[in-house]
């Protein structure tokens, strides 16, 4: 029976152990995921819907987020800068007013460094970030 205890000891260290490690090893090396969102006229009616639409975001406790969008002089503009955590209220504030050009995203230089993106429209023309490595589009509607 002590040697069935010792045993069993050892093993629950080595899988406490091995757990710790694994925990400090992708904590410190976080995944960057770059969400970028089109704030096109047509998606102003389902704006409410992106919450639910990106949920599958929030179940990695290892990932840090960048949310960027168009801004009204047709640039990039950062709604969340690179921090651990899926924040959308500033989505929800913002004013969908034009045809987000997803080309413009590849010109982007976040999406070289980032682990995953993710495209989030309703537009049907998607045929130049299909091509993007490592990203997902996310139709809202």
């Amino acid at each position: 029976m002590k040697r069935f205890l010792i045993w069993t000891g050892l093993v629950v260290l080595l899988f406490a152990l091995l757990g710790a490690g694994s925990h400090l090893a992708r904590s410190a090396s976080r995944e960057k995921v770059l969400v970028a969102i089109d704030v096109s006229v047509s998606l102003e009616e389902y704006k409410h819907r992106l919450p639910a639409a990106l949920a599958f975001l929030s179940h990695n406790p290892y990932a840090e987020f960048k949310v960027v969008t168009n801004s009204p002089n047709r640039e990039l503009a950062v709604l969340q800068d690179w921090s651990p955590g899926l924040d959308l209220t500033a989505v929800r504030q913002i004013k969908m007013y034009t045809v987000f050009p997803l080309e413009k995203l590849l010109e982007f230089d976040e999406i070289r460094t980032a682990d995953r993106i993710v495209f989030v429209t309703n537009q049907q023309d998607t045929e130049a970030l299909e091509a993007v490595p490592r990203s997902r589009i996310v139709q809202v509607r």
